[in-house]
């Protein structure tokens, strides 16, 4: 559950922030390895 709920999360930043490649420093200091993890998941099932 907690997994899906940060899927959300992020589909939601990208989708307010499209250019997410920017951001990606700024997610690397907020976030730790494991949540991009699951954002790289997320991308490859899309």
């Amino acid at each position: 559950m907690l997994h899906l709920f940060h899927l959300y999360i992020y589909s939601r930043l990208f989708y307010l922030y499209p250019n997410y490649k920017e951001y990606d420093l700024f997610l690397l200091d907020r976030w730790n390895i494991e949540l991009r993890k699951i954002i790289i998941h997320c991308f490859l099932i899309l």
